[in-house]
């Protein structure tokens, strides 16, 4: 599990110092990528990090909420999973969070 929380830790430490870089160095057609990249994590990494990290730490034993998980839906939407695999996060990691997150959209919230 640690190896999971550090791997995340890695790709949000990762996407903070190096796509602003790699956008002023390489062009116009790298940075539109990076920047479309950036604006894919960027509502994933905003909203929920750090839940992220706690749900993969404990085994999915913590509660996610809503905004979280609608960020963490629309980043499978809209974004690579290779992306993720190139980082080492596996599809099975982003999987889980994404399973839970249908599950509980299914629920309204408990107020």
């Amino acid at each position: 599990m640690a190896s999971i929380a550090f791997k995340l830790f890695f790709l949000v430490s990762l996407l903070a110092l190096v796509l602003p870089t790699s956008m002023a160095m390489n062009g116009s057609s790298m940075a539109l990528n990076a920047t479309t990249t950036m604006n894919c994590f960027n509502p994933l990494l905003q909203s929920c990090r750090n839940e992220i990290l706690t749900f993969i730490t404990n085994n999915g034993l913590v509660v996610i909420r809503s905004a979280c998980c609608q960020a963490i839906l629309n980043f499978r939407r809209e974004c690579l999973s290779e992306f993720l695999s190139s980082l080492g996060i596996t599809v099975q990691d982003f999987h889980i969070l994404e399973t839970y997150c249908k599950l509980i959209a299914n629920f309204p919230p408990s107020n």
